[in-house]
């Protein structure tokens, strides 16, 4: 198993704050119930060009200086932050762009307060344990040992569809495509089964030769609907 752990970190604030014990005058609170109860004076306000993708390029990018790591080796990277800028668009797929990450890098964001970074983290711990990355980046970023390239396309198979974007999927092992095959093919032998007791608790034929002749043309005509 690979050693999982943190490279570097970088931070990345708004320039403006405002102090807690002035905010708590101005709604009529008692300033304790902030400076006290929460253990900080100043809160940060961020300005119109500090959404967060900007903090969080910001950071990324003095992360990457500091620690000396290339972009283009990013494998995953996982955005975990409390608002979007996009009811469609993750923050993550911003990042992609600006930091200049690889096209095949895997990215997403992960939005649930505060718990949203450590689900990200959490996930990027999976991503190297299953030996899919080598080590972290930090601050939401994994890199490859080697830069992350396109697998290349397999010839067409006529009975397997494919999407487009099936040639940067990653390669799903042997044994776990095997399982998937005989998940499959033993659901529908018991869907053929289920099928035929429900037929035959229907209509019953008649004993005899026609009645093992009805029975084999409703098999053929449910695996021709199976196939």
């Amino acid at each position: 198993m690979p050693t999982i752990g943190i490279d570097a970190i970088a931070i990345a604030v708004p320039e403006g704050f405002v102090e807690l014990a002035d905010l708590a005058t101005a709604r009529g609170v008692p300033p304790a119930k902030y400076v006290e109860g929460l253990g900080v004076t100043r809160m940060a306000v961020a300005k119109g060009h500090e959404d967060p993708v900007a903090l969080a390029a910001n950071a990324s990018r003095r992360l990457f200086s500091t620690a000396n790591i290339d972009p283009s080796r990013i494998g995953l990277m996982v955005a975990g932050t409390e608002t979007a800028v996009d009811h469609s668009k993750p923050v993550a797929a911003y990042l992609h762009r600006l930091l200049g990450c690889p096209s095949a890098a895997s990215v997403f964001e992960a939005k649930h307060a505060c718990f949203g970074g450590t689900a990200g983290l959490l996930a990027a711990i999976d991503w190297i344990a299953s030996g899919l990355g080598a080590r972290p980046s930090g601050a939401g970023g994994l890199h490859r040992r080697r830069p992350l390239r396109a697998q290349q396309p397999r010839r067409a198979d006529p009975g397997r569809r494919r999407g487009g974007d099936d040639h940067f999927r990653e390669p799903t092992p042997r044994g776990a495509r095997a399982g998937h095959q005989r998940l499959v093919r033993e659901g529908r032998e018991r869907l053929l089964a289920a099928a035929l007791h429900q037929g035959s608790r229907r209509r019953r034929p008649p004993l005899g030769a026609s009645a093992t002749w009805t029975r084999w043309r409703r098999v053929r005509r449910l695996q021709g609907r199976l196939a």
